[in-house]
């Protein structure tokens, strides 16, 4: 699908650069960089869920779910 959006002249230039030093076409950086922002926000959602549940019942955590949980913190690049 082909949409038309508006964006400041300095984000385009810099998204420019990058899709050329990173050997992209335009769209595909574009493209690339809201599946990440989406997946950041969806992974987002799920923590926020989790953390409610758990403040909710702090006492019911499986210990074999906990030692699956931190060896899976383990293995992730954490970002903000």
């Amino acid at each position: 699908m082909k949409i038309a959006i508006s964006i400041p002249d300095p984000l385009f230039k810099e998204a420019e650069a990058a899709a050329k030093a990173l050997g992209l076409s335009r769209s595909k950086l574009i493209q690339t960089a809201l599946e990440a922002y989406l997946e950041r926000r969806r992974a987002k959602k799920v923590t926020a869920a989790l953390n409610r549940s758990l403040a909710k019942h702090p006492d019911e955590i499986d210990p074999f779910l906990q030692h699956l949980v931190v060896e899976g913190m383990k293995r992730s690049e954490w970002k903000e």
